[in-house]
Order: structure tokens, then C-alpha cells, then sequence
């Protein structure tokens, strides 16, 4: 938790003369000083800020608010995600003119005349993402990426250390640890370093949380992207997690293959195995 007493400092302060950075908070957001959490927009002007003019640092910067935003989408950043109701059309009003007349919608036309009409304000529910500097610390890690001088600041705020996210997060996780797609993808990271052969094999366990965030993601309508997005996040190339999956009885979108298979056993049956 940050210490309210320096919540705004020359840290926050000297951050803020940065047109991108301070363009993606609020004039309160401004006012309060550094925050216990930051959205995908902010994290990535404060990683990757860029001079005006600077059309390079600025690509750089989008690239990364747009992997920061598909990995919260995904899971694969731990992050908490508000589903909020926002405006994204405005009312309008519909005036005819001699130019529009002729065209004038017919259930805005009456007997031949047109008169004019609102249309009402469009809402729609849109979700928004958070993460904290801890898990900020540990994503990082897990990029290969240092903290930009900024980033740097907002950890030492919070009493984050990137080194010590990487030892308690990364390196000690044991593959029984894993419970979410988030740890998953951590546990695997450890061992990208080694050649293939001497990575652990893939628990059945595992395989089962990867097909069914692959079901999840096609029951929420994303059709195409899910097996590449994942094969991303894991560090392998799309046709190696396809022939994984296809060992452990599933099809690319995570659905079961035609034999059966006992997904029962897959979550619940650890007794100390390892398959490949």
C-alpha cells in the first residue's frame, strides 16, 4: 500500500510533465498522486513514454497498451476487470432540409411531410481493467522487460520490488501451485530458457486448464485468434500447442476429440504424474 504522505511527490510530478503520461489520467487522478493500481493505457505511456513528434516512441507505446490490454482480456496478467455501462453515441437531432427531404426516413414522414426526430444516446457495457504495481512487477518480469524510470518510481511507492516478484512468483512456483491460466503461463516461463528436452512435461491437469480457457474463449464468440493468442502467451509455436492439445484427447478449440475422455480425472488427478 503507498504512503499517502508522498502520494504526490516530484517523482509523481516530474512523470506528469510527460504529455502521454499525463494524458491518460484524470485531472482527480492527477490530484490524488500515485495510485495503488493503473489500467492498461497508463501502464503503458508510464513504461514507454515518447516525446512529442516522436512517431516511433509512439507505435512503441501502443503496441504495448494493446498487449497489455489483450493479456488482462486474457488472463494473463492478474488484473481486475469493472464492467461498466458507458455512452459511446450521443443523442442527435434530425432536422429535414430541403437537401434531405426527399430521403426522409418514412417513419419520421407524414402525409408526405417530414418532420424532425431524436435519436437517443446509444449505451453499451464495456469492461475495464486494473492491475496492481506487484503484478505489474511480475509481468514484467516475465517479458524480459526492466521498469522504466517511472514504473521504477510507482514500484518503490508501493513497496514493490521486481526481484523479489520474480524469486516469490517465478522461480519457486511448483507445477501443484498452478490454479489459473495467470500461473500457468508463469510455471511454464521458468523453464523457456532450456532446451525442449529437459523442460517438465506437460501435466494432463494443465492441458485441461488450457482447453477450457480455449472453450470459454469461443463461448464469448471469438472464433478465430484463441489458439494463437495462447501459443503467444506460452512461448511455443501454434502447431506445437495444437499437437499438445490433440495428445491429451483435445481438439484446437479445447472441446474433447471423439474418444472419450474423462475430464474428471484431468482436474482432479494429480497422484504425482507426469505426462508428456
Amino acid at each position: 500500500m503507498r504512503n499517502d504522505a508522498i502520494a504526490v511527490d516530484m517523482r509523481w510530478r516530474d512523470a506528469m510533465t510527460v504529455r502521454c503520461i499525463a494524458g491518460a489520467f484524470t485531472r482527480e487522478e492527477y490530484a490524488a498522486g500515485w495510485p495503488d493500481r493503473m489500467d492498461p493505457r497508463q501502464l503503458a505511456a508510464m513504461q514507454r513514454p515518447y516525446d512529442s513528434g516522436d512517431s516511433k516512441g509512439r507505435r512503441l507505446l501502443s503496441a504495448l497498451h494493446v498487449a497489455l490490454y489483450e493479456a488482462c482480456r486474457t488472463h494473463a496478467i492478474t488484473c481486475e476487470a469493472d464492467v461498466r455501462t458507458v455512452k459511446v453515441a450521443d443523442a442527435t437531432d434530425f432536422i429535414p432540409t430541403s437537401l434531405t427531404r426527399d430521403d426522409w426516413p418514412d417513419a419520421y414522414t407524414r402525409d408526405g411531410v417530414a418532420y424532425a426526430y431524436t435519436r437517443p444516446a446509444r449505451y453499451e457495457e464495456q469492461t475495464f481493467y486494473s492491475v496492481a504495481a506487484a503484478d505489474f512487477a511480475s509481468w514484467l518480469t516475465t517479458q524480459g522487460m526492466q521498469a522504466s524510470e517511472h514504473i521504477a518510481a510507482w514500484f518503490k511507492v508501493c513497496g514493490v520490488s521486481m526481484h523479489a516478484a520474480s524469486a516469490t512468483e517465478a522461480e519457486s512456483l511448483a507445477a501443484q501451485d498452478v490454479r489459473d491460466l495467470p500461473s500457468l503461463v508463469l510455471y511454464r516461463q521458468q523453464f523457456a530458457q532450456q532446451p525442449e528436452q529437459e523442460r517438465p512435461q506437460w501435466h494432463t491437469e494443465h492441458v485441461a486448464l488450457l482447453a477450457t480457457w480455449l472453450r470459454n474463449e469461443r463461448a464469448q464468440g471469438r472464433k478465430r485468434g484463441p489458439l494463437t493468442d495462447l501459443a503467444k502467451h506460452l512461448a511455443v509455436s501454434r502447431q506445437t500447442l495444437g499437437e499438445l492439445l490433440a495428445r491429451h484427447g483435445y481438439q484446437s478449440d479445447g472441446e474433447p476429440q471423439n474418444t472419450v475422455f474423462d475430464v474428471r480425472s484431468a482436474v482432479n488427478g494429480w497422484g504425482g504424474r507426469r505426462n508428456g
